[in-house]
């Protein structure tokens, strides 16, 4: 006999059926920002599809499809909701939303599926976990199917469909694929983007707490996404439970989408707003492993700050004849940090136990700070091996820095994670960068720190692509090291570099990842970085409109950072680039009162050298902080149409120089590596008398 009872709570007896959701025992939220919210609908068969509404009608954005679990490795069975026995639903009592959930047992399992709407928001999102118990007894489990559908029914509508994929480096495909499937993982993001440039996206990413490894592929015009248990095994005593988050973004693309869905919670955000990715020198080969490394320490101290650029890198190397401890003692006595190098999986199946020594040893005896952990990637999709070989290494390592040199999601224990590939000489390089840190770009600052990869300065790079490159550095505000050719570079590049360090603490993002992410945008505060950049061999024309760029309605001040100079924030911005070519602007919002508009110190605006920006209304004055400089000459520009400098006062003696009626820049001498306060005062601009007006009459009148 079929014990399966089906509790409707909306009523309905077939076809889709609404299930109500319980609000939060907070109420409803109703944030001012947002914009629109995604539910979920089921089926008598229990099957969920996702819709999104804002301020029009409802929108599709995922068909009805089947979530379960695998059963066995090979079999190919799905136990899918639709399959349990005694099935209740009932709304939840989430903290923050609502919910619905799903109960049932089948196959020696008991199943239960949240699905988890959370408050509306401008790019709203939701969460479905599914967690498995024992029952009656323990087969093994290969997984958890959250959904298969057909490709043509997601983002249902006109225009392209393109699917954002990540496995060995990331890629924008079009869908249906032409090739013979795809398969991406730890995310997936679709967009579909209009013949007029219009793009919205859904955005899927597994947290890094789950059980399995989340991967989607594409098998014919079917689109499957599923957390696998490589290998398969019986479901643990306690439970297993994976949850996988999915965002919609009516406006983005997927990198939008993406970001939205891992962004961290309030207490992590700032956390990883506090820490310092990793910057300066990357040696490789045979490198600073013996007797050079004094001098290539000595050459580093007369290109970077010390306290900007901490550390020294080392690649996997051929040995070092002076030995590990020599090495750390020589960089540590120049003030400086380092990082080591350890491929931990390198043997088939390394003990957790000769992990944590092998990391002990590391940093307690050879005196390493950071781990450079190789060949994590070759681990998957066993996420249960990594997992529990990093839980080791993170034991053995103490406090040291966990750095990987590949992408590997879902781990939860790593610090910095490199995104992009090994570089080679040459412009192709700098273009590759740019793409992978783009298509990962939502990783930053969510789930660790971004690792773009060492970056190869000089021949055969120009002056001008070297400017691009630094400059994409600069605003992606990841891990900054240089290969030991930055030592040789010629004296014009090294202003270049000296304005990418110390890192920016921003997250960067690309606004057009889906065609190349050439134009980024880096926030703090209510300032903007932009950087829009030429990758082709002829000119180009960019039009950057504000609304892409993230910015509010209202008049902005723009600044050029390379030329140092004010640029006309025109709505959308024309920009013309030379091949390799990059402008950098910093834009914000237009005050009624004088304010800082750029600084010649760092790439990214408003968050590196610049503290405490102040408007005195009563005093008429003007107050800042320069902090972190480095020894150039340093400029601060100010925008202060209708107004008038009076006198400079601060810490340390400057001038006052007026560009024109609106713009005026405060210079001080080069030499200053310390931090100080500077104040100016301002009057009115003398205004003109408007002439009197002139009283006319009708002809004939008096």
């Amino acid at each position: 006999m079929n014990r399966r009872t089906f509790v409707l709570l909306s009523g309905a007896v077939s076809g889709s059926l609404r299930v109500p959701l319980r609000a939060s025992a907070r109420g409803a939220e109703t944030p001012e920002a947002a914009t629109g919210r995604l539910y979920f609908e089921f089926d008598n068969r229990h099957r969920w599809s996702l819709w999104y509404r804002g301020e029009g009608p409802a929108v599709p954005v995922l068909p009805f499809t089947s979530a379960g679990v695998h059963l066995g490795e090979t079999t190919g069975r799905i136990l899918t909701l639709e399959d349990l026995d005694d099935v209740s639903l009932q709304a939840g009592n989430p903290v923050k939303g609502e919910s619905t959930i799903i109960r049932g047992h089948g196959a020696g399992l008991f199943v239960e599926a949240t699905f988890l709407m959370e408050p509306p928001a401008p790019a709203p999102r939701v969460r479905i976990t599914i967690r498995i118990y024992p029952d009656t007894r323990l087969p093994d489990v290969g997984g958890v199917a959250w959904a298969a559908f057909p490709i043509d029914r997601a983002l249902p509508g006109t225009g392209d469909l393109l699917a954002q994929i990540d496995e060995r480096t990331p890629s924008v495909v079009p869908l249906p694929s032409s090739n013979a499937g795809i398969r991406s993982q730890g995310s997936l993001a679709l967009s579909r983007r209009t013949a007029n440039g219009a793009v919205r996206a859904v955005g899927l990413i597994q947290d890094p707490a789950g059980v399995g490894a989340f991967s989607a592929s594409t098998n014919g015009d079917q689109l499957s996404l599923d957390s696998l248990w490589t290998p398969a095994r019986p479901v643990s005593t306690a439970g297993d439970s994976a949850t996988v988050t999915i965002c919609y973004h009516p406006h983005g693309d997927g990198v939008a989408a993406l970001a939205a869905a891992c962004a961290p919670a309030a207490g992590d955000r700032d956390f990883l707003a506090t820490l310092d990715p990793p910057a300066g020198l990357w040696l490789s080969g045979s490198q600073g492993r013996g007797d050079d490394l004094v001098d290539l320490l000595g050459r580093a101290a007369n290109l970077f700050d010390p306290r900007f650029a901490r550390f020294v890198a080392y690649d996997l190397g051929d040995g070092t004849p002076r030995g590990h401890r020599w090495c750390t003692d020589q960089i540590h006595a120049a003030g400086l940090l380092t990082a080591g190098s350890l491929a931990p999986f390198e043997s088939d199946d390394p003990a957790p136990d000769a992990l944590r020594e092998q990391a002990r040893v590391a940093t307690q005896e050879w005196g390493y700070d950071a781990l450079i952990l190789h060949g994590l990637d070759a681990v998957l999709p066993n996420i249960d091996r990594l997992r529990a070989g990093l839980a080791a290494i993170h034991a053995g390592a103490g406090s040291a820095i966990l750095w990987s040199a590949s992408v590997v999601p879902q781990t939860g224990t790593l610090d910095v994670v490199r995104v992009g590939v090994p570089p080679t000489p040459g412009w192709a390089s700098v273009v590759e960068m740019a793409s992978n840190a783009g298509l990962r770009s939502y990783y930053h600052r969510s789930w660790w720190l971004n690792d773009p990869g060492p970056m190869i300065l000089g021949y055969p790079l120009t002056l001008e692509e070297t400017r691009t490159q630094l400059s994409l550095a600069a605003v992606i505000g990841g891990a900054a090291t240089f290969t030991a050719d930055v030592l040789e570079i010629p004296d014009a590049q090294v202003d270049l570099v000296r304005r990418a360090v110390p890192v920016a603490p921003v997250a960067g993002r690309p606004v057009d990842s889906l065609s190349g992410s050439s134009v980024w945008v880096a926030r703090t505060g209510d300032w903007s970085t932009v950087v829009a950049s030429n990758w082709g061999d002829q000119k180009f024309d960019h039009t950057l409109r504000f609304a892409d760029l993230g910015l509010g309605a209202g008049s902005h001040v723009g600044y050029d950072v390379w030329n140092d100079a004010p640029l006309p924030a025109t709505d959308p911005l024309q920009v013309t680039l030379e091949p390799h070519e990059a402008l950098v602007v910093a834009l914000r919002p237009r005050a009624d009162h004088p304010q800082v508009i750029g600084t010649t110190r760092h790439v990214v605006q408003g968050c590196v050298d610049l503290q405490d920006e102040h408007w005195d209304g009563k005093a008429q004055t003007l107050s800042g902080r320069a902090v972190k400089l480095d020894g150039r000459p340093y400029r601060v520009t100010i925008a202060g149409k209708g107004w008038t400098p009076d006198a400079l006062t601060g810490d340390k003696p400057g001038t006052v120089r007026a560009l024109d009626s609106e713009y005026l820049v405060l210079e001080w001498p080069g030499g200053e590596r310390g931090d100080f306060g500077w104040q100016l005062t301002f009057k009115r601009a003398a205004q003109r008398p408007h002439p009197r007006p002139v009283r006319r009459g009708r002809p004939g009148t008096r």
